[in-house]
């Protein structure tokens, strides 16, 4: 179960294709660093809760 009490596997299949593309891609650690970089947004933070949620 995920912290709000939904299993996470339920919630990626009752998302639509284009958001669930959207989430995966921000929870891929590496392509969103390589984002940042690429773009330039270095005032952008990313904060990883995978620590609190025990990954």
């Amino acid at each position: 179960m995920g912290a709000l009490g939904i299993d996470p596997g339920e919630a990626d299949r009752s998302m639509p294709g284009d958001r669930r593309q959207i989430f995966e891609r921000i929870r891929d650690r590496s392509f969103m660093s390589q984002y940042i970089l690429q773009h330039d947004l270095a005032g952008v933070a990313i904060i990883d809760f995978s620590d609190f949620r025990g990954e």
